[in-house]
């Protein structure tokens, strides 16, 4: 049996369990634990003063307490959660983990927004000082675990949304997404509500020029919420209720604008119409637009769902994507880091996921690089042919995204061949493979197979691969490297 086991270890431990205890009961006996759990951890840091588990653990209890006190006294309440801030800052001080950064972030959020702790929106701010030291704790638990943790994202977006940084606050939600292999309920709430605002404000923003771009990432999200078959209807009922204005503006541009939207957008406008729970408690004029907008939405022809022809497109699209903020890596003697072949049925994974991840840097660590892609950057006048030999040329590397629509496409074949054409004759590893969808061994390129290819089939692991890919992006041409995987 193992002697001579510090007080302070024991008093941890026991501290820790009172505190898991707590959750599973009602309130009084919540109360009781959670007391008895702050004396004895606040007894173990006078036995050991550089005790981070302990002011960890104990940063959670006084947060909880303060949580409980919140409506019956709020002066004590005011009390735990400095309490609970100051031993966050000891963990900080004691280089806590990126777990702990997370938690004192929330808790500055609450100190910031107190007695509305439970409530978002730069309306409830009392104090901004504490929400920036939130994002400094959230910076120190990136430069501990890096940009790839879903807590810490999430709380950035949360911080950055009550600091009313709408385009900041969306993008970092985007990526607590597609950061978790399962997403809850609320997440895709919270995520179409950020993107709905921001719909809003670059709406009044850009002198009449829509951000219709916003409204394909809200259709994408939603989407992905109806494949993990999470519950769509409570996600439509949070925007309704939420901001209806907003969701009023979008649904009336759907309903105007000529084939804003797919088939598949169209439905999941009509779906939101068609949600009784949230509009039955609506007041008489907003149901009746509502009934409006249902009527219309009948008559609105989709985008052809096939792949289109580009001087077509180009005649009818205007900036359908936002232009790249962070373009710090462009290799010298080219004009962009990457060109993206991909077919124009895989263009919502293309720019809501790849090109958002590759333009944009989520720490200091972290890197943007300058991509081109057809929808925004080939020149309006020029042939088809000549702005993709052009793409591939002033590009460093050329990403082809492989699925079966790829495959299928002549364009796509097009742009991989020319882009194997320089790859081969000079030897600058240039074209990298994206595996986007299984393909069978008949179905994959015969040309490829050859050269080493990212693999993204799995969403789990997809942020991961995005890493990799960065990495390989900043290969200088003719650099011999393996990309990621060799299974092919």
């Amino acid at each position: 049996m193992q002697k001579n086991i510090p007080d302070s270890f024991v008093m941890n431990k026991y501290g820790r369990a009172l505190f898991h205890l707590s959750k599973e009961k009602d309130s009084h006996e919540k109360r009781q634990r959670l007391e008895m759990a702050e004396a004895i951890l606040t007894k173990s840091t006078v036995c050991f003063t550089m005790n981070w588990f302990a002011y960890s653990t104990r940063m959670q209890v006084t947060e909880s307490l303060g949580d409980l006190h919140l409506t019956t006294n709020r002066e004590l309440s005011w009390q735990y959660f400095q309490t609970a801030f100051r031993d966050g800052n000891q963990c900080f001080e004691s280089k806590g983990s990126a777990i702990d950064m997370e938690i004192l972030a929330r808790i500055c959020q609450k100190i910031a927004k107190f007695p509305f702790t439970n409530k978002y929106g730069a309306h409830v701010v009392k104090n901004k000082e504490f929400l920036h030291y939130a994002l400094d704790y959230l910076q120190h638990g990136i430069a501990l675990s890096g940009p790839s943790e879903y807590n810490i994202s999430k709380r950035m977006a949360s911080c950055l949304y009550d600091l009313d940084e709408l385009v900041t606050a969306a993008e970092w939600m985007k990526r607590a997404l597609a950061l978790s292999s399962y997403v809850k309920t609320y997440d895709f709430k919270v995520t179409c509500l950020y993107l709905l605002k921001r719909y809003g404000v670059e709406s009044k923003d850009n002198g009449g020029d829509k951000p219709y771009y916003i409204l394909r990432e809200i259709i994408y999200i939603l989407l992905k919420c109806q494949k993990q078959q999470a519950n769509t209807n409570e996600v439509y009922e949070y925007m309704i209720r939420n901001d209806y204005s907003d969701l009023c503006s979008l649904i009336h541009d759907v309903v105007t604008v000529k084939q804003l939207l797919k088939q598949t957008g169209i439905d999941i406008i009509t779906e939101i119409l068609q949600c009784d729970t949230a509009i039955k408690n609506l007041d008489t004029g907003r149901q009746k637009q509502l009934e409006q907008f249902k009527e219309q939405i009948s008559n609105v022809v989709p985008q052809d769902d096939i792949e289109m022809d580009l001087e077509e497109e180009f005649e009818k699209s205007s900036a359908p994507i936002p232009i790249s903020l962070e373009t710090q890596q462009v290799p010298e003697g080219y004009q962009y880091s990457f060109f993206i072949s991909h077919s124009k049925r895989d263009s919502d994974w293309v720019i809501n996921m790849l090109l958002f991840e590759l333009e944009k840097k989520f720490s200091d660590e972290d890197e943007a690089f300058k991509g081109c892609i057809a929808d925004r950057d080939f020149v309006p006048g020029k042939t088809i042919i000549r702005n993709i030999t052009e793409a591939i040329n002033k590009s460093c590397k050329i990403i082809l995204v492989l699925t079966r629509n790829f495959v299928a496409s002549p364009w796509c074949e097009n742009e991989m061949e020319r882009a194997l054409v320089r790859h081969i004759n000079d030897k600058d590893s240039c074209v990298i493979p994206l595996l986007l969808e299984p393909l069978s061994d008949e179905q994959y390129p015969d040309c490829l197979k050859n050269i080493t290819y990212l693999d993204m089939t799995d969403e789990s692991t997809r942020i991961q691969e995005i890493s990799r890919l960065k990495r390989a992006l900043l290969y200088a041409p003719g650099d011999d490297i393996i990309y990621v995987r060799e299974d092919k």
